[in-house]
C-alpha cells in the first residue's frame, strides 16, 4: 500500500505541482492541514516535524532581522557622514 509520503513524492515528481500533491495526500488519506504539512516536509526532506521546521524558520527570521538592523545602521552611518 502507498504511504502518504510516497503519494506526495509520486505526484510531485510527475506534475511538479506541490499543491496538487498536498491536496492528494489530504484527500486520499483524510489528513488535516497540519498532518499533511508534516508529511510534505518529511517527504521533501525539509524537516522531520513541524516544530523543527518552525524552529528553522524562526532562526532564519531572527537572522534576517539582525542583518536588516545592521544594514539600516550602516546606511544611517553613511548618510550622517555626508551631512
Amino acid at each position: 500500500m502507498t504511504t502518504p509520503h510516497e503519494l506526495f513524492r509520486d505526484i510531485f515528481a510527475s506534475t511538479g505541482d506541490r499543491i496538487a500533491a498536498f491536496r492528494a495526500i489530504r484527500e486520499g488519506f483524510g489528513l488535516d492541514f497540519s498532518q499533511a504539512k508534516k508529511v510534505m516536509l518529511q517527504a521533501e526532506g525539509t524537516a522531520s516535524s513541524l516544530d523543527e521546521h518552525e524552529g528553522r524558520l524562526a532562526d532564519a527570521l531572527e537572522q534576517a532581522f539582525r542583518n536588516l538592523g545592521d544594514d539600516t545602521a550602516d546606511q544611517s552611518h553613511h548618510l550622517s557622514k555626508r551631512v
